[in-house]
């Protein structure tokens, strides 16, 4: 049986990012997409050595008209029909090895790890990158007349930026069946210190929904990624419970000082009601 729609679109976005050179693919996709393809492959050959149906469709004809038909024309039917049956029952059975094949490869591993490492590598990448240009303007037009070295750390830089957005439309789907936490402003979901990054919302007490974001549009990953660099980012692709983790020990004890206090207000009304 298919697995759900969300899972055929993780499963989409893993292959995209691995062709693109994002990221490798597990093991165990790489055997189960083998194993898939190898059955494909022997359906199609049995497909295309079908029985003749109009050879046998004459035989049968003839089998119908004639008075007194001759052995090796009933033969011809009979073997015929054993062909044809024996051909069908060879692509049900081969039709249901595909489907499990497929639903083996739909139903990935678990890729926290995988993903992770795949994400360091690339930050690695960026960061190689940052190091060579950071010191020149990274205006396109400026770069025209900058050194082979710095043109071919623009290149890797933007390479790297695709590879960073392939990783991460694979995680959000990831993340998507993940329990829900506590940063409920997703202020930790890319950066591990956004304390350090946008002290003005962690120190304020406004959601950050309400205020200005200090960066470009994160629809542009390249002005993105190189503000995140120039102002200390530390890019991370966090599990829900380190996500977690990384919320609680920012606002962890303000979140406590604001319950209780929240708390102490509700029994205030509580006694004044009474």
């Amino acid at each position: 049986m298919r697995v759900g729609s969300r899972h055929n679109a993780l499963l989409s976005a893993l292959l995209a990012a691995a062709d693109q050179g994002a990221c490798t693919l597990p093991p165990a996709v790489i055997e189960a997409r083998a194993r898939l393809a190898s059955v494909q492959a022997v359906a199609a050959s049995a497909l295309r050595a079908a029985p003749d149906a109009e050879a046998l469709a004459r035989s049968v004809a003839v089998l119908a008209l004639a008075a007194d038909p001759a052995e090796d024309v009933i033969d011809a039917v009979l073997k015929g029909r054993q062909t044809d049956a024996e051909h069908r029952l060879r692509a049900e059975l081969l039709a249901a090895a595909a489907e499990t094949a497929a639903d083996a490869l739909d139903a990935l591993p678990d890729l926290t790890a995988h993903l992770q490492d795949a994400h360091s590598a690339c930050v690695t990448r960026l960061k190689g990158a940052f190091a060579t240009f950071s010191v020149v303007s990274t205006n396109p037009d400026d770069l025209w007349g900058a050194s082979p070295q710095i043109r071919g750390a623009w290149t890797s830089f933007t390479r790297a930026a695709v590879h960073y957005e392939a990783i991460l439309a694979v995680w959000r789907l990831v993340r998507a069946t993940s329990p829900a936490t506590q940063d409920h402003e997703n202020l930790f979901f890319e950066v591990a210190n956004m304390d350090a990054v946008w002290p003005e919302r962690i120190d304020g007490l406004r959601p950050a929904s309400t205020m200005k974001l200090p960066w470009p549009r994160r629809a542009d990953t390249l002005q993105w990624l190189l503000w995140m660099h120039e102002h200390g980012a530390v890019l991370h692709l966090p599990s829900a419970a380190q996500q977690d983790l990384a919320w609680h020990a920012v606002l962890g004890e303000r979140a406590r000082e604001f319950g209780a206090g929240d708390h102490h207000v509700s029994e205030m009304r509580q006694r004044f009601a009474s």
